[in-house]
């Protein structure tokens, strides 16, 4: 639709109104230069175009007033403090103003606080005592962190010595304040000293004084306990190991007790294993037959690992299948394998302590000491071997012999496991002792070794 003449009029009137207020514009206030603007904002008969042309000027007034207070407060700001500064610089940055304009101003502001920073620095580090606490030091380094940008590296040593020399006062007063008469008083002050976040380097050396004196009781307690092991049988020799595990050492001195009790252990186990090996091949020849299903135990070939993969592929096939439940040291004596495809997976194996069976669809652990008995059932369309139980349980045990022998078996192993019950002299340390070999294993080292009663590799000299 047209404009008509009274419109543009009206439009072109209001237009020389606004335009020679802007020509007193420098008179007006602040509240009558916002007023103006408001004016021209919401008045509907004036183009878009018009207004922003009438509103540049009032716009740019706006930011030169604004620059000069800004430049005002810099200016102000000179040789203020630290704190006081970065308020006016928090100040800037709320401002509207064009941005490489405002960098400028927070740049210049940023130079004159880092001077004022570094100054107020140069003055703290003068005053601090010659002699600090920790607490102190800490304090100073709260107050040091709040001057962002500053460049502290020239105190850098000069603030290491101070901490170095607090934290050495506050270690030598908790050390001395500390009660250090058992090895739990240590341990504890060695935890109490880490939690306090000391320096590495300060810290170490304490901690290796008193590392020192744990291990000095370590191994005083150790040698109380290792001398106990030189003269006892397996069951003392296993509890002491059982005590060292549960008792507090350093680990490389548990560690290498329980290594050393260990080969012991692993000794005295492997020689009764050989004697009972023996025993069971004596009281079965000349009664069953040789068996290609019956495997004995080969004790010291697989000690110094010198078996051959053939000789205990039975065993291992047996404990990984059915007789894994075992005690430390804990070896095979005698296997009969049952299986189908000759796997071992099946069968019976026998140990010290226990005697394992299994079938296709279970398997058993029956202890030693809880056997009753073992019988032969010859019954002419039954044969079987029958275990019973003290508590009267009876279980059927697998085997590999004839029928014909099945009888002389069951009293075999009934005679047998009466001798493993009884646990008779003869499997004892004082006897076995007295067994020598041409190869022997060191109890303390583990080196293997021939012809000497000295260990060539430790000078360990009870090996026999």
């Amino acid at each position: 639709m047209p404009v008509s003449g009274a419109d543009t009029r009206s439009n072109g009137g209001n237009i020389e109104k606004y335009q020679a207020r802007l020509g007193v514009l420098a008179r007006l206030s602040n509240r009558q230069k916002s007023e103006l603007k408001r004016q021209i904002r919401q008045d509907p008969s004036i183009s878009d175009y018009d207004k922003q042309v009438l509103l540049q000027p009032i716009e740019e007034a706006e930011q030169k007033e604004k620059t000069a207070v800004i430049e005002k407060k810099i200016e102000k700001s000179r040789g203020r403090t630290y704190v006081q500064i970065q308020r006016v610089i928090e100040d800037l940055e709320k401002e509207e103003l064009a941005p490489d304009s405002k960098q400028a101003y927070i740049e210049s502001l940023k130079e004159m606080q880092r001077q004022s920073g570094a100054e107020e620095v140069r003055r703290i580090l003068e005053k601090i005592p010659q002699r600090m606490d920790r607490a102190g030091y800490q304090n100073l380094e709260q107050k040091l962190q709040a001057y962002e940008g500053v460049d502290l590296s020239p105190y850098a040593q000069t603030l290491a010595q101070k901490r170095e020399e607090a934290e050495k006062q506050e270690i030598a007063n908790m050390v001395k304040r500390s009660r250090k008469v058992s090895r739990g008083d240590y341990v504890g002050l060695m935890r109490r000293l880490e939690e306090q976040e000391f320096a590495s380097d300060t810290l170490t050396p304490y901690m290796e004084k008193i590392e020192e004196k744990v291990r000095s009781m370590d191994e005083e307690r150790l040698d109380e306990l290792l001398d106990q092991v030189q003269t006892t049988d397996y069951n003392a020799a296993a509890a002491v190991y059982e005590q060292i595990e549960a008792e507090n050492f350093l680990p490389e001195l548990k560690s290498n007790a329980l290594q050393m009790i260990s080969r012991k252990l692993e000794k005295i186990r492997t020689e009764e294993c050989e004697l009972l090996v023996r025993k069971l091949q004596e009281e079965m020849e000349g009664t069953i037959r040789e068996n290609p299903r019956h495997s004995f135990y080969p004790a010291r070939k697989a000690m110094l690992k010198t078996a051959e993969p053939e000789e205990t592929h039975i065993f291992d096939a047996a404990l990984r299948a059915y007789a894994g439940e075992r005690a430390m040291f804990e070896y095979p004596i005698f296997a009969v394998d049952t299986s189908r495809n000759g796997s071992g997976r099946e069968g019976m194996l026998l140990t010290p302590e226990t005697l394992f069976y299994s079938t296709r669809l279970s398997a058993y652990g029956i202890p030693v000491s809880s056997i009753n008995s073992i019988t032969a059932s010859t019954g002419f369309l039954n044969h079987k071997l029958v275990l019973e139980e003290a508590n009267g349980a009876e279980h059927k045990l697998p085997y590999a012999v004839k029928n014909s022998e099945l009888e002389d078996w069951a009293g075999i192993l009934d005679e047998f496991i009466a001798y493993l019950q009884e646990k008779p002299a003869s499997r004892k340390l004082n006897y076995l002792a007295k067994e020598t070999h041409d190869t022997i294993c060191c109890f303390r080292c583990g080196y293997v070794y021939h012809g000497t009663d000295i260990c060539p590799e430790c000078g360990y000299k009870k090996n026999r």
